[in-house]
């Protein structure tokens, strides 16, 4: 097995068994179950609304990976008429349809989808280096549509510390970790995008209290700060 087949091999075990429910900090009042779908659910908005505002209407959209669908509703609310496929390394049984496939090495033909979406995936591939799924993802999808949490949010900087005293309450994979979004802009000029736009989609942690999370948001409109959100949206474009 090569070191990228024992990649996929970890990831898939994190996608079905990593989260500790049984912790203490992961248990109210530091995490809940709602409090992070809903946390991940602000930030998608604002990233689909941007990308809607942006990008021409698509006719296909390709989700990859798709992992549980999440991002299926935020898409069909933005592109309600357009057609979605998903890719993901790890099984599903829910009610979309997914292959199951590596994104490295996609089935697709080329510029076969309008735009692809990939939200939280860059961070787990930081180490590996991002140009070899760009170039793929450049090849099957004229747009690209990201969401990745920075580096640089002063939560993420205090949680590194506290991983040593706690440890992997949260299950991550050992390669996972923030990125630097600039990178991954950068990244994907070389890889062919014309055009890429990077912006805040949320500074409001998933392990924040809900009634604070909006006039935590309010930073979205200060855009010296954007390097700082937890979630940062990216929209490259060919």
């Amino acid at each position: 097995m090569n070191e990228h087949e024992l990649r996929l091999q970890k990831e898939v075990a994190w996608y079905e068994s990593g989260f500790k429910p049984e912790h203490i900090l992961n248990r109210w009042p530091f995490y809940s179950a709602k409090r992070d779908y809903s946390s991940y659910g602000v930030a998608k908005q604002r990233l689909f609304a941007v990308a809607s505002a942006q990008l021409p209407t698509p006719e296909a959209v390709l989700v990859a990976p798709s992992g549980n669908c999440h991002d299926y509703s935020f898409i069909r609310t933005v592109w309600p008429h357009a057609g979605i496929t998903g890719i993901d390394i790890a099984p599903y049984s829910g009610p979309e349809k997914i292959l199951l496939g590596d994104i490295l090495h996609m089935p697709f033909g080329d510029k076969q989808f309008d735009v692809i979406v990939t939200t939280l995936f860059f961070h787990h591939v930081a180490d590996e280096g991002f140009d070899q799924y760009l170039k793929e993802m450049f090849r099957v999808a004229r747009s690209l549509v990201a969401m990745e949490p920075s580096r640089l949010h002063p939560l993420f900087i205090a949680t590194r510390s506290a991983r040593k005293v706690f440890g992997n309450i949260t299950g991550q994979v050992d390669h996972e970790h923030p990125i630097s979004v600039t990178q991954l802009a950068e990244a994907c000029r070389v890889a062919g995008y014309s055009s890429v736009h990077t912006f805040a989609c949320s500074f409001a942690h998933n392990r924040l209290p809900v009634p604070m999370r909006p006039v935590v948001n309010t930073l979205r409109h200060l855009a010296p700060l954007k390097s700082l959100a937890w979630q940062m949206g990216l929209i490259a474009d060919s």
